[in-house]
This record gives C-alpha cells, structure tokens and sequence, in this order.
C-alpha cells in the first residue's frame, strides 16, 4: 500500500500527472532490481487509474545504506503518438511489466526528482 501512496505524492509533483488528476489505486506484479551498491529499481503494474499500465521507480543514494534517495527517476505509462499515456495492448500484468519502454522517450512520464535543497 505504500508504493500507491508514494505514486500519488510523486505524481502531485509532475505537472504532466498533476494537470490530468492521474492517480494510482494499486500496484501489481512487483520487482525489485540492484542496479549497483547505492541503486535499485523498483518496476511493476499499476491501475493507474483505470487501466493497468508500467511504471518503473529507481533509487539512487549517494552512501550505501543511506536513508534519503540523491535522486528519484520515477517512469509511467506507455507514450502514445499525441504524448498522452496509452494503454498497453496486454491486460496480462506480468506481460505489461515484461513489455515496458526501455527508454526514457517511450515512457509518458519520465522524471528524475532531487531534494530541495535547504
């Protein structure tokens, strides 16, 4: 249940999510990747929504085991041709995730969010 709460929050920050009252109501078919000592990706399927589609969320810290990310590069929803989110043509939830853009261009949202700094 966090990971839709944490969605919903960033999703509030992105002006793309923000002005079309995206919101997520739930998260399936999860995994966790090590990207290296300091990162991890988390990707899986959203309702997002109404329809399922890919999300992915990396973490990049800058000491291992640190407890507050450097950067948040948070990724959602297939880029349609008029740059809106398209739904996937699977409704299979681990065939979303298998079949999700692997580069930035392809994803609807794809931000990298920092901290402010104080």
């Amino acid at each position: 249940m966090w990971l839709e709460f944490y969605l919903c929050g960033a999703f509030h920050l992105i002006a793309f999510t923000r002005s079309r009252g995206i919101w997520c109501d739930g998260v399936i078919e999860l995994s966790i990747e090590k990207l290296n000592r300091r990162a991890f990706r988390i990707a899986g399927a959203a309702f997002g929504p109404n329809e399922l589609t890919a999300f992915e969320i990396e973490f990049h810290y800058a000491v291992r085991r640190g407890r507050n990310p450097l950067r948040t590069i948070i990724r959602f929803g297939f880029a349609g041709p008029d740059g809106e989110i398209r739904q996937p043509k699977e409704k299979d939830a681990p065939r979303i995730v298998a079949n999700r853009p692997r580069r930035d261009h392809e994803w609807a949202v794809a931000v990298e969010l920092t901290p402010l700094e104080a």
